[in-house]
């Protein structure tokens, strides 16, 4: 077997040249993460405010993190947050109202929005999350014709 330390061997020296499939899995790493950047813009903000609306891309982010930021940028009240326990969110959208990303933001809670007298949102009250509709006991649905007595419920 020739030496590849010795000059005028034929065999490769692969001690020399690192392979070209490390460089590879290096590029492409850093292509992903270029492409892909941990949640939260340049500042640090993990929301981007513009006027009235909201966008943000958000990545295994705890639902509490983006409720505080939201509480110091626009000054809204939060009830009941301690019941968010230790919930993440993935999530990304763009230019949508308070409102509308608060509802994103706790789908998987019940919630209430609080108004004041000039309509505008000033606080959120969250109960707890939601249960598995398969889970909630329904009665059955009446109806009665109009006029009849309310003895023969038409049933849905």
């Amino acid at each position: 077997m020739p030496d590849p330390r010795k000059p005028g061997s034929n065999a490769p020296d692969m001690r020399e040249r690192p392979s070209c499939g490390y460089f590879s899995a290096l590029l492409l790493v850093m292509i992903f993460l270029a492409a892909y950047p941990a949640g939260g813009n340049e500042n640090g903000d993990l929301l981007t405010f513009s006027g009235a609306l909201v966008s943000g891309d958000l990545r295994d982010t705890p639902l509490k993190v983006v409720l505080k930021e939201i509480k110091q940028k626009k000054g809204l009240r939060f009830y009941g947050e301690e019941k968010v326990g230790d919930a993440s969110i993935s999530l990304s959208f763009q230019a949508l109202s308070l409102s509308a990303a608060l509802g994103r933001l706790l789908a998987h809670f019940n919630y209430s929005f609080i108004y004041d007298r000039g309509n505008h949102l000033v606080g959120v009250f969250i109960a707890g999350k939601t249960g598995h509709p398969s889970s909630v006991r329904r009665r059955p649905e009446q109806f009665h014709r109009p006029g009849s007595s309310r003895s023969s419920p038409i049933s849905k």
